[in-house]
């Protein structure tokens, strides 16, 4: 196959939309997920990203099958919208193992053939929530955990070639923003300066220009998407 992109996460909102942009590119797409979507894909493998062995042992019959992806774009994740003290133990776990370790295990499970090819780009979706925090505390460090990966792994590796980059999300409108209720979505709609909640295709498009399209010297770099809503 030639050159494609690994997306990891590709049934949610946000994923499949970057599948059909990228199918749209004439890209090959393959998706890894807990459940196939309908979305365009060349391949799905159902794979928990969070388990770590699991997605390691996915990733080598990937490789074996389309060899060493020359993009990848990573974007699982979960919003309980709870405060601390609702939190225990196991729902704690949950947030960081669906936000933080389903969006990276992908690059510890690939970093030796991605150094190895030197041509490699990385996008990890994060949020806006992870510069200044959030309803959810616990969801706000878990992206706030990806933002510090995604630059670690800049500064660490972009001499061997490899680029990663992070996009931060303001309030989509999505599935999972539901659990906010129609109040809240209106409110923050009210509170963005372009008067509404960003579109998971707008995501999409930034991520397949981070990807395919901008130049390679782009690399530990965090880019809002948001409306305008904390103008950093």
């Amino acid at each position: 196959m030639q050159d494609y992109v690994l997306v990891v996460g590709s049934s949610g909102s946000i994923g499949g939309s970057f599948c059909n942009c990228a199918a749209q590119k004439k890209i090959p797409v393959i998706g890894i997920d807990r459940c196939a979507g309908d979305v365009r894909l060349d391949d799905f493998f159902e794979i928990d990203a969070g388990d770590f062995s699991n997605l390691k042992a996915g990733y080598q019959e990937i490789r074996s099958q389309y060899g060493v992806p020359r993009y990848i774009f990573s974007t699982p994740g979960v919003y309980f919208r709870k405060g601390i003290v609702e939190y225990d133990d196991g729902l704690v776990w949950d947030v960081f193992k669906n936000n933080f370790l389903a969006t990276t295990n992908i690059v510890r499970a690939s970093l030796e053939d991605l150094t190895e090819r030197r041509t490699c780009r990385v996008v990890l979706v994060s949020s806006v929530a992870a510069h200044f925090g959030a309803k959810d505390a616990y969801y706000a460090a878990s992206k706030a955990a990806v933002l510090a990966f995604a630059k670690s792994v800049a500064r660490e590796y972009s001499a061997g070639g490899l680029s990663c980059n992070a996009i931060c999300p303001g309030p989509v409108d999505t599935k999972m923003a539901d659990v906010m209720g129609e109040e809240r979505k209106l409110y923050y709609a009210a509170s963005i300066p372009k008067r509404r909640l960003v579109e998971a295709d707008e995501v999409a498009n930034l991520a397949a220009y981070l990807l395919f399209d901008a130049p390679d010297i782009i690399t530990g770099a965090v880019y809002d998407i948001d409306g305008g809503l904390i103008r950093r």
